[in-house]
C-alpha cells in the first residue's frame, strides 16, 4: 500500500489469517475457509456487549418483579380489619376501606405511604405515613410540606386482638404515644 505523507495515513499491518479445510464426505467438494484473527476478536467483543446487554436488561425485569413483590406484600398486610377503642377500619384486598366513621372510601399503599380517599371528596388523596409493628398498624398524617404529623398518629389492633391486652414494645419514632 502506498500511503501519502502529506495525508498522515499509516500502513495498517495485514490481519493474520489461518485456512481452515472442510472436505465433503464424497471427496467430490472440498473447500478451504479463512478466517481472520481481527473478526475473531470483533467478534469476542460483540459477545461481550450483547452479554452485557442482557445482564442490564435481566437487571432491570428483575428489581422491577421485586419492586411489584414488595408492594404486594405491603398490601396483603394491611388487608384486614384494624380497631382502637373509637374507630374500626377495613382494608379490603379490592382497594376498597369502610370506616366506623364513614370517612374512607378507597385505600393503597406505596412504600411506607397510605393514601386514603374521602368518600365526600373523591379527587383528593390524604397521605399517612404507616407501619405495622406485630399485630398494630400506626398511621400519622402527612401534611401539604411533606412533614409526618406525629401529635395525630394513631394506633390499631388487629381484628380479635383485645385493645387493652396487646403487647408491643415501642412506638414508631415518627409516632408521639398516646
Amino acid at each position: 500500500m502506498i500511503t501519502d505523507p502529506s495525508l498522515n495515513q499509516q500502513d495498517t499491518p495485514p490481519a493474520k489469517v489461518h485456512p481452515t479445510s472442510a472436505y465433503q464426505t464424497d471427496g467430490n467438494l472440498q473447500a478451504t475457509y479463512y478466517f481472520s484473527q481481527i473478526n475473531k476478536r470483533d467478534n469476542k467483543v460483540a459477545k461481550y456487549l450483547i452479554g452485557g446487554a442482557i445482564l442490564i436488561a435481566l437487571t432491570v425485569v428483575l428489581s422491577g418483579v421485586l419492586y411489584w413483590w414488595a408492594s404486594e406484600l405491603a398490601e396483603d398486610e394491611i388487608v384486614g380489619e384494624w380497631n382502637n377503642p373509637t374507630v374500626t377500619m377495613e382494608f379490603k384486598s379490592d382497594g376498597s376501606v369502610s370506616d366506623s366513621e364513614g370517612v374512607w372510601n378507597e385505600w393503597r399503599v406505596s412504600g411506607d405511604t397510605l393514601y386514603l380517599i374521602d368518600d365526600e371528596e373523591p379527587e383528593y388523596e390524604y397521605y399517612f405515613k404507616y407501619k405495622i409493628s406485630y399485630e398494630v398498624l400506626f398511621i400519622a398524617p402527612i401534611d401539604m410540606t411533606g412533614s409526618i404529623q406525629s401529635e395525630n398518629c394513631v394506633a390499631f389492633a388487629t381484628d380479635g386482638v383485645e385493645w387493652e391486652d396487646k403487647e408491643y414494645t415501642t412506638w414508631p419514632s415518627w409516632c408521639a404515644e398516646e
